[in-house]
């Protein structure tokens, strides 16, 4: 039972990466920091960033000729594009263990509230005669 849950898990896993790699491109195309304000914005400009690859590739695919040639790369990186940022969001989101934060479990980590130990300058032996 648990087996056919795995399909729909990967679906959403995927669409959550789609998303928050869109949101990071549009954070970039926007020029903002990711995390100030809201996030519509950059989702917005990042979603329509990609969309615009398949748009052109709409419009050039009408005409016979040439244009067609250009409307088939235009379709081809509008797809790297998709899979590139589904690739990546996915890990991210993935290794991000969906969004959540590490627990604190209250141990310190090893070395944590240490002071560093002052570099003592090394003395060079002067040998008579050399």
């Amino acid at each position: 039972p648990f087996a056919l849950m795995l399909p729909l898990a990967y679906i959403f896993i995927v669409w959550a990466g789609q998303l928050t790699t869109a949101y990071v491109l549009g954070c970039r195309l926007l020029r903002r920091t990711i995390g100030e304000g809201q996030p519509m914005a950059p989702l917005a400009a990042g979603t329509l960033f990609v969309a615009m690859f398949f748009a052109l590739a709409a419009i050039l695919a009408g005409p016979q000729g040439a244009l067609r040639t250009f409307a088939l790369f235009f379709t081809l990186l509008g797809t790297l594009l998709v899979l590139g940022l589904s690739v990546v969001g996915t890990g991210a989101v993935l290794l991000s263990r969906f969004g959540s934060r590490p627990r604190d479990n209250g141990a310190a980590a090893p070395g944590a509230g240490m002071a560093p130990s002052p570099v003592e300058p090394s003395v060079v032996p002067v040998m008579p005669g050399v």
